[in-house]
């Protein structure tokens, strides 16, 4: 209960920092599917696919999509490990984030890697006009929340995406500057 009260407070404090101005997020078909999934974070950045709910996958994808198995890592980022106290905040982030969504969210998967999905998931209804990436976008979202770290070798290596990574810089920038989530804690170098 504690646990939950603290990561509350910490998402109202990131709720009182200026949000970076993000431009609403394009559904693309580019990747390897698109996905509709409820979910339950695992970690920081780990999803646990609890129900397909619609889409697919492009057909030379071999991964077999097992709901209760499957696993989607959250493109771009990097949360701390559970082992380390802060890793049980970032999923208690990942968890506040997913609560009002019933844990329904909307994946593009990017890549497969070690019996796991590759994908950047955000909020799943894509009618909603004018909501911005910063709120829809859950790895931007951790990011902005101060509870993970751009994973710079995919967000600015040859298969990333240049605004994207502008915009996951950019939030956690702004986390670090506001001393939000684990920066609180950790020294800015």
């Amino acid at each position: 209960m504690f646990k939950h009260g603290l990561i509350a407070a910490v998402a109202g404090l990131a709720m009182l920092a200026p949000a970076p101005a993000f431009a609403p997020l394009v559904k693309d078909t580019e990747g390897l599917g698109f996905l509709q999934l409820r979910v339950v974070a695992l970690d920081g950045d780990t999803l646990l696919i609890t129900e397909v709910l619609d889409g697919k996958l492009a057909d030379h994808v071999t991964l077999k999509v097992k709901p209760g198995e499957t696993r989607v890592r959250l493109w771009g980022i990097d949360a701390p490990e559970m082992r380390d106290r802060a890793g049980w905040f970032a999923r208690g982030a990942l968890d506040d984030m997913l609560a009002p969504l019933d844990g329904v969210v909307a994946c593009r998967v990017i890549d497969t890697h070690k019996n796991r999905l590759v994908g950047r998931c955000d909020a799943h209804n894509f009618d909603v006009a004018h909501v911005d990436f910063s709120t829809r976008d859950l790895g931007a979202r951790m990011l902005f929340g101060g509870w993970a770290v751009t994973y710079r070798t995919f967000t600015h290596g040859p298969a990333g995406d240049p605004w994207v990574a502008e915009q996951y810089d950019l939030a956690e920038a702004t986390a670090r500057r506001n001393l939000l989530g684990f920066w609180r804690q950790r020294p800015l170098h």
